[in-house]
């Protein structure tokens, strides 16, 4: 999503967002802006092992939440709703999801799994959880409405996913790429309703 902070996004994601905000700006259009996932999961470690930037988890999503926040203010009140980043699944591979995404070359790689050796699926979560609690804070200072489903989602006791909530790659059950083949291959067509169920509950109850 930091391609909406910027003008000249490689993607041109800022003026396909700003060109659906301004078509739908009736009283009745709300719009959810999801922010976190890729950056607390991802980008963090790109810039800080792969380019070998030496910044703080803090600062980093301070700055870039801090865009996203002029991003959206720059608009008014146009119901703009801001959710927060999931919890990272705990399947097996969730860190080499990390490393296949940020390492384009062996090298890369190499020196990512070495880089992110100590790198707990519980201080991964705490990234997570420290970019939203910024967010947060944020909007509330800026009187955006913002909300995430890390209370409903996560076991804080235990400190991972709840299990209805487990998918099969790094989305929450029922957000996978290829979902209809796991629906298909399971004979589920409830597979993942609860995780659809207790998103749009978080969105009532915020409203």
């Amino acid at each position: 999503m930091t391609g909406i902070t910027r003008e000249n996004s490689r993607l041109n994601y800022r003026a396909t967002v700003v060109d659906y905000l301004t078509k739908h700006n009736s009283p009745n259009d709300y719009h959810i802006l999801k922010f976190g996932q890729v950056d607390a999961e991802y980008i963090y470690y790109y810039k800080t092992v792969i380019l070998k930037q030496i910044i703080s988890a803090d600062n980093f999503f301070r700055k870039i939440i801090l865009d996203y926040v002029k991003f959206i203010t720059g608009f008014g009140n146009r119901n703009i709703i801001v959710c927060g980043s999931n919890m990272c699944t705990p399947i097996p591979n969730w860190k080499d999801l990390i490393i296949g995404f940020i390492a384009k070359t062996e090298e890369e790689k190499g020196e990512a799994y070495r880089d992110l050796h100590n790198l707990t699926y519980e201080n991964h979560n705490r990234h997570i959880l420290l970019f939203n609690s910024i967010l947060k804070e944020e909007c509330e200072k800026n009187n955006i409405v913002y909300f995430d489903t890390t209370e409903e989602c996560f076991d804080f006791e235990k400190f991972t996913l709840k299990e209805k909530y487990l998918g099969r790659c790094n989305h929450y059950r029922g957000g996978e790429s290829d979902l209809r083949g796991v629906i298909d291959q399971n004979g589920d067509n409830l597979y993942g309703v609860e995780t659809y169920i207790t998103f749009l509950e978080k969105i009532l109850q915020t409203l």
